[in-house]
């Protein structure tokens, strides 16, 4: 827990030096919905919460997302508000990613020296999301989790670690870098995941729940088809708890973090295999073959990875149970409120 309170100051410096003025956040309000900042919408809301109030006003929406702000944002901001201490006032981004026009995007950048931007994870290189505050994800806020987490401990409870599945299970979506179609989709690490199992299924199950996701253009039409005619239908969903049969779970960065996905997967007791250039909040705490098992963007050394696993038993039950015990002291709901509320409170203190 001190290496993920130490990176959270770490993303207050920025705004520590400046503060926090509202015509500086008024400025960036303005800046954000006026036209030709963003080159498509995000649903972004700008937070303010005084005397036990709380205002939450769309500044750019996304339809879409709506739902993470009534489900998961409101829900969890009202729990939080009879312990905030100090009016606060900030953004939150709710969509997977902000599109800042590149016009825009070096006053974009400045802005967030001086205007708290809260997001759910943030990339390296990244000057955007590198200079806004990392939240825990929406998914894991909202009020399905706390279930989920009871069906995942019951499931990892009555099947001991030796007698699970020796495979790398994952199932998912077809996300990534834009959008996907048939010229750009070996640009998609979970393209690389697909066709990997394929080539070694007795390592590695992985398959796609949905080709819907893709958009009506020719090329995605393509890829469609391609889809189909290499892979066949999609696959069932298969619900969290399911997935405790299989010793090895793997998580990739879809357009963004894959949310949800690291925290079920280390609270089933089942080893993560992480592929990940995103990073959540509680990343800082995650140490590579303590908590995890690390695997390379491109999936290169996939099967090495499996290998050293399936070779050393005991390594991987030891990692299975650390990263189970990261999860119910960093992950269970009540963690995530304090998380949210200490960023909350330090908004606070910043506009003060």
């Amino acid at each position: 827990m001190a290496a993920i309170r130490a990176r959270q100051q770490e993303q207050f410096r920025h705004l520590a030096k400046s503060g926090c003025e509202k015509s500086v956040l008024d400025d960036f309000e303005a800046f954000l919905a006026a036209p030709g900042t963003l080159s498509r919408p995000s649903l972004i809301v700008r937070c303010r919460i005084s005397a036990q109030d709380l205002d939450v006003r769309v500044v750019v929406d996304k339809p879409i997302s709506r739902h993470r702000l009534t489900d998961s944002l409101l829900p969890a901001l009202r729990r939080l508000l009879p312990r905030i201490r100090h009016p606060a006032d900030f953004f939150v981004l709710l969509s997977d990613s902000v599109y800042v026009s590149p016009a825009g995007r070096a006053e974009f950048v400045q802005f967030l020296m001086r205007a708290p931007l809260l997001r759910c994870d943030r990339r390296d290189g990244d000057d955007i999301s590198a200079h806004s505050i990392l939240i825990p994800d929406f998914a894991i806020l909202g009020p399905g989790y706390a279930g989920e987490l009871a069906a995942i401990a019951k499931a990892a409870a009555a099947i001991p670690f030796e007698r699970r599945l020796g495979l790398i299970k994952w199932r998912g979506t077809l996300s990534g870098p834009g959008y996907p179609n048939f010229g750009n989709r070996r640009d998609f690490a979970r393209y690389a995941l697909l066709m990997a199992s394929r080539k070694h299924p007795e390592v590695l199950d992985a398959r796609l729940v949905t080709y819907d996701n893709l958009t009506d253009s020719e090329s995605a039409l393509a890829l469609r088809r391609h889809l189909r005619e290499v892979f066949g239908d999609p696959a069932e969903e298969v619900p969290a708890e399911g997935f405790v049969r299989y010793k090895y779970l793997i998580s990739l960065d879809g357009a963004v973090a894959a949310w949800k996905r690291v925290p079920t997967i280390l609270a089933s007791r089942s080893v993560l295999l992480l592929q990940a250039q995103w990073s959540q909040f509680f990343y800082a705490g995650l140490k590579p073959w303590v908590h995890y098992a690390p695997v390379r963007h491109d999936l290169s050394d996939l099967l090495k990875v499996h290998a050293r696993l399936a070779e050393h038993p005991e390594e991987a039950e030891a990692i299975a149970d650390n990263g189970q015990r990261f999860a119910g002291e960093i992950l269970h709901p009540a963690a995530l409120d304090t998380f949210f509320l200490h960023v909350v409170n330090r908004c606070g203190e910043l506009s003060s």
